[in-house]
């Protein structure tokens, strides 16, 4: 179950779905057996849900035959089509032995590259640490969690530190223009926040310090209005 082909990863500077990364051309870390193709699942529990949803009834060959439907799909730009068959061919594969663990990790990953194409981050996160669970050295996992960290990290600055640490493990484990470029991203988006902190931090300063030159904390016509006590509130 091995599907040798070529990776061509480029960073796009503002989404990382955007890394050319097609589901049918894998070749990431030496763990990495395979096109990277998966179920389709939102945040930590939905993934434990997908993880779980098999029936025993297992078929590799079909689960083959529908991945190969989600790798169609996805060269297509058809990400949500290729979710559902990444989604459904992981039921029909049989959780033991290595190959059935490494069919797994593929689609694990590549459910996590069809949530970044999707611009659904929490799902892309939820999933791409799910595959470094599996795979600690998986490439690919590090480099999809690092950019759905950065991505998380335009609502939530503090997800940069995460988006950091994925991004230097991306690149540890295999350096490439990909892999250099979002962690070189972070670390200026980093620098740019702890920037914005100092600034923030020093114009609070400011503003207090006025507010004790002025001898008060507030405006003393609002405070005697406020406890007029002939108002009705």
């Amino acid at each position: 179950m091995s599907d040798h082909a070529h990776e061509h990863a480029h960073v796009h500077t503002e989404s990382c779905g955007h890394d050319h990364d097609h589901a049918g051309h894998d070749h990431g870390h030496g763990h990495d057996h395979g096109h990277e193709e998966v179920p389709a699942m939102s945040s930590d529990a939905a993934v434990d849900t997908l993880l779980a949803s098999s029936d025993a009834s297992y078929d590799t060959a079909a689960a083959l035959v529908l991945k190969a439907t989600a790798n169609t799909h996805f060269k297509a730009g058809e990400f949500a089509e290729a979710m559902a068959s990444y989604s459904s061919a992981f039921e029909l594969v049989d959780p033991a032995g290595e190959e059935g663990k490494n069919l797994m990790l593929i689609l694990i990953n590549n459910c996590a590259m069809c949530s970044l194409k999707l611009e659904n981050w929490s799902d892309a996160q939820a999933f791409a640490a799910r595959a470094l669970q599996v795979d600690g050295t998986n490439a690919k996992a590090a480099y999809r969690l690092a950019c759905a960290c950065r991505s998380l990290a335009k609502e939530d600055p503090k997800q940069l530190t995460a988006a950091k640490k994925a991004a230097a493990k991306a690149f540890e484990l295999q350096k490439s223009k990909a892999t250099r470029a979002v962690y070189m991203e972070v670390r200026e988006l980093l620098a740019a926040e702890k920037v914005r902190k100092a600034a923030a931090k020093k114009a609070a300063k400011s503003k207090m310090a006025k507010m004790f030159q002025s001898g008060s904390f507030y405006d003393e016509k609002e405070a005697v209005e406020f406890y007029d006590p002939n108002k009705v509130f």
